[in-house]
This record gives structure tokens, C-alpha cells and sequence, in this order.
């Protein structure tokens, strides 16, 4: 089993997250690779935590899955866009 991220290094990586996908205007129907979510992200000592928290955003809600091809497709949640702007700090 991998190990969970640092706790005190969760919310950074909350918002790295999230602000990459606002800054990259993936709302709606713009979507991002599951793959490509840590690209052009700071570099951690353990690469699995952005998926870890990914996914924690997904079940939260603030992100949706789509299925496209066989590839896993993530965007940001339209209807939470206040609280998506505000835990990126905007």
C-alpha cells in the first residue's frame, strides 16, 4: 500500500492542484488526463500524492470523472466555482 501524503503538505498540494486546473480553464467540458495532472507541478518526494489528493477532490466533488477512449478525464465542478476559487486563493 502507498503511503498517504504528509498532512501538513496536503493542503499545498490541494491547491497546486486545483489553481492548475483553474489557471488552465478546465471547466465544463475542458478536461485534463489523469496522467498529466502532476505535470508542471513542484516536485515531491513521493509523485503518488497528487493522485491521492486528486482523488479526494473527485469524492469531495470539486472534480468530475469522465470517461473518454479508455482514459480517465478530470475537470473542475462548475457548480462549486466559488468555493474552487477560493481554495486556490483568488
Amino acid at each position: 500500500m502507498k503511503k498517504k501524503p504528509d498532512p501538513q503538505l496536503k493542503p499545498e498540494i490541494r491547491r497546486c492542484i486545483l489553481e492548475k486546473l483553474v489557471m488552465g480553464r478546465n471547466w465544463g467540458h475542458n478536461h485534463i488526463e489523469e496522467d498529466d495532472v502532476p505535470k508542471g507541478l513542484p516536485k515531491l518526494p513521493n509523485s503518488y500524492w497528487y493522485f491521492y489528493v486528486k482523488r479526494e477532490l473527485r469524492r469531495e466533488g470539486l472534480l468530475t470523472r469522465y470517461k473518454e477512449h479508455g482514459k480517465d478525464l478530470y475537470t473542475l465542478n462548475i457548480k462549486r466555482k466559488t468555493e474552487i476559487e477560493r481554495a486556490c486563493g483568488f
